[in-house]
């Protein structure tokens, strides 16, 4: 089969590239095939500011995301539209599973990442979050579980966000908005 390299730039009405849609649908040998095609596939940024990665991340795929890390190691370190790397948005959708196989697949498979892995769990997006903070705003406490247990407490237990809150902080809000909603439930 010969596929033309320009058609998997091209996006539809609603802006969406077939790599996009491919990576959204979880088509994992339909995206490799268009990586094989074109490499430099994989560093392109998406109408909504992510890059293949991030939406793979987004949609918990560990496949695929593992297939990017070991053939693009490097595109594992690109950020969205909102300073957001893919430990931020796994954070963010509640995927600890793919973390625990991606810091695992790091560090026993490719062990020169290690220092990547740092600094990816601690980098902060355009908001100054964490993929901590990014966990404990949305509540997902075995998430929360999987970045702790990968970081270096004495440096990110008291890093704050632009609006001033740890990780803790938001953690504790997001319990307290949780009982409110719990109390205030019709019976």
């Amino acid at each position: 089969m010969n596929l033309d390299p320009q058609v998997a730039y091209e996006e539809n009405k609603q802006g969406f590239s077939p790599l996009y849609i491919a990576t959204v649908e979880g088509h994992t040998s339909m995206v490799e095939t268009m990586l094989q095609v074109d490499t430099t596939l994989a560093c392109t940024q998406f109408s909504d500011g992510t890059f293949p990665v991030h939406v793979a991340a987004r949609m918990g795929n560990e496949e695929l995301v593992e297939h990017f890390l070991r053939e693009y190691p490097d595109y594992a370190k690109l950020l969205d539209s909102c300073g957001r790397n893919f430990f931020h948005i796994a954070a963010e959708h509640n995927h600890s599973k793919m973390l625990t196989t991606v810091f695992a697949l790091m560090e026993d498979e490719l062990p020169q990442f290690s220092q990547m892995i740092e600094n990816m769990i601690n980098a902060r997006n355009y908001e100054g979050n964490t993929p901590l903070h990014m966990a404990a705003m949305k509540g997902h406490k075995f998430v929360m579980r999987t970045i702790w247990d990968k970081l270096n407490h004495d440096k990110t237990a008291l890093v704050q966000n632009q609006k001033r809150k740890t990780a803790l902080d938001l953690s504790r809000e997001q319990l307290l908005d949780t009982k409110k909603v719990r109390v205030n439930l019709p019976n």
